[in-house]
């Protein structure tokens, strides 16, 4: 991409893929993990022979929150949900 609107149109077009849901402890509470990865690349002239290029990364993570069920007290979808976001934390805790 080049230009900004480009980098929003793509943030938004993942964002679409993000779930989200109220809860009694949260009204809008993140129902999955969201990494957003960006490499930047830039090319700087200094004479017609000189040439500098620059790169940068930048990673972005929202990771859901854990949930006590019992304050939440969340059912259903909503359960097997708070279930799978509690475990992947603690996975993703053993690993760090």
């Amino acid at each position: 991409i080049e230009t900004v609107s480009q980098a929003v149109n793509i943030i938004n077009a993942g964002m679409k893929f993000r779930q989200m849901a109220s809860q009694k402890m949260n009204e809008t509470s993140s129902r999955s993990h969201t990494i957003l990865h960006i490499d930047v690349y830039q090319t700087k002239r200094y004479e017609e022979d000189q040439v500098e290029q620059v790169q940068a990364r930048l990673v972005l993570v929202d990771l859901a929150g854990s949930e006590r069920v019992r304050r939440t007290t969340s059912k259903g979808q909503r359960l097997e949900e708070a279930k799978h976001i509690n475990a992947s934390l603690s996975n993703l805790g053993n690993v760090i």
